[in-house]
């Protein structure tokens, strides 16, 4: 997405001619709830500034808009590596990397801790079966271990990604090595 994209997507656009609707963003979509933002890191400067804005005061224009709305939504934001890193950088902004950070979860990746892949296997089948309405398919051990010692370079979205294109397409009851594309 585009920085404009990005930022129409998160506040809404008021409508350009009389008589439009207006696009409702998700911070007014999830009132009450929680946004996950993928990326953070990748957020243009004035959408940066605009979501430490939002975030001190609850309050937010829509793209092209006079009218101040208030929404109350938590934001989590997502990225690899640090943001204090990226503050270094001078390709974030400070203020904002203090409200996101308020609370930090660190996740490793697969590589350091492969005794969780087995776990996050049957996570993701299971999800992907419930998504597909159908009974979870098994894995073999043989499966199991492939993707254990593979060199995960996309952490668990890769192995996500590489669960999810298995058992959509899968009709048996036992997913085995030769079922999963690397």
């Amino acid at each position: 997405c585009t920085g404009d994209r990005v930022e129409e997507e998160l506040f809404g656009v008021e409508p350009k001619k009389k008589g439009e609707t207006a696009k409702r963003g998700l911070l007014d979509l999830a009132r009450g709830g929680t946004i996950v933002l993928d990326m953070v890191v990748e957020l243009v400067p004035a959408t940066q500034q605009k979501l430490y804005a939002y975030l001190q005061t609850s309050q937010f224009k829509r793209v092209g808009g006079s009218n101040t709305l208030t929404s109350d939504v938590r934001i989590i934001g997502v990225c690899h590596g640090l943001l204090s890193d990226r503050v270094k950088d001078g390709q974030f902004n400070t203020d904002l990397c203090d409200a996101l950070t308020e609370t930090t979860i660190t996740t490793y990746a697969l590589r350091e801790s492969p005794e969780s892949i087995p776990d996050l296997i049957t996570h993701f089948i299971a999800a992907q079966a419930r998504a597909d309405a159908r009974v979870p398919p098994g894995a073999t051990d043989a499966l199991v271990e492939k993707l254990r010692v593979h060199d995960w370079k996309e952490n668990h979205r890769e192995l996500h990604q590489v669960i999810r294109r298995a058992v959509a397409g899968f009709e048996g009851d036992v997913l085995d090595v030769g079922d999963v594309k690397l």
